[in-house]
């Protein structure tokens, strides 16, 4: 996760989370990811993915 996310260890998954939380992009509770805005997430991710 960590990997995809370009951060290194388990809190910067949680920070990156949170951050994509906070824009409404997923949900995120206790390791469970839900996305909310597919459109969003792929707006904000780089070409290579």
């Amino acid at each position: 996760m960590a990997q995809k996310l370009g951060v290194h260890g388990p809190a910067g998954v949680t920070k990156a989370a949170c951050t994509l939380q906070h824009k409404m992009l997923i949900s995120y509770s206790r390791g469970d990811i839900v996305i909310q805005d597919n459109a969003g997430l792929e707006a904000l991710s780089c070409s290579c993915f």
